[in-house]
């Protein structure tokens, strides 16, 4: 299976991504037997380019080497061999789906996505036995998230891979997650371009945070 993550130039976020998400998937046992194709790409890119220098370098830090990648653009070919499209900003999917609409049930902002772990695991594991395959588990995830971000006022009765009422804790979690008045772009990864290595390194912290919690629902923690 694909996984591609999805920036603007490439040179940063969705590169960072790819290269953090292989070395957590490398150190995740559950994961060996697995054929996942971990890529990234740019919305606006100019292919053949190399990251952007920091992002090199605050990787490093962490033992991963960013730079022989190249950038790549993003391209409707790319979109229909993925699986699974994770892109940095609600703008970045509105874009993939500019290009592809055709493939919105596949497509999500990684943060938001990721920010509904327990709801999902919660529904997953009333749904999906232990010892599934990969993809029966990521198309359960996909209508999962569906489901919650769909309707989310009813989801202890219209969640139907909910054999129970979701615990307290859990609905006061959607609750919160759905908040009409919440800013639009909070699930936004924030773009470090132009700003200096600290900004950088909070984009890394932020991602690898993300990029856990994605492994988790991904290996079936």
């Amino acid at each position: 299976m694909d996984i591609l993550f999805v920036c603007t130039g490439n040179t940063c976020r969705s590169n960072m991504a790819e290269a953090l998400f292989r070395d957590i998937l490398r150190k995740d046992p559950r994961a060996h037997h697995l054929d996942i194709k971990i890529q990234s790409a740019g919305t606006g890119a100019v292919a053949d380019l190399s990251s952007a220098p920091l992002a090199v370098e605050v990787l490093k830090d962490k033992g991963i080497d960013l730079s022989s990648h190249r950038t790549r653009a993003l391209s409707p070919d790319m979109v229909e061999r993925a699986g699974l499209i994770f892109t940095m900003s609600k703008q970045h999917r509105d874009e993939v789906l500019r290009m592809a609409p055709w493939a919105e049930d596949k497509v999500f902002v990684l943060k938001e996505f990721t920010n509904l772990n327990d709801l999902m695991k919660a529904a997953l594991s009333s749904s999906v036995e232990a010892g599934e395959d990969l993809l029966r588990r990521v198309e359960e995830l996909k209508r999962i998230h569906d489901e919650i971000r769909g309707r989310f006022k009813e989801i202890e009765e219209e969640m139907g891979v909910l054999r129970e009422p979701l615990p307290q804790n859990l609905r006061v979690k959607a609750e919160r997650f759905f908040k009409l008045s919440e800013d639009p772009f909070r699930f936004d990864i924030a773009d470090p371009v132009g700003k200096d290595i600290q900004a950088y390194r909070r984009c890394v912290e932020e991602l690898e945070r993300e990029l856990l919690k994605l492994a988790e629902l991904l290996m079936g923690a």
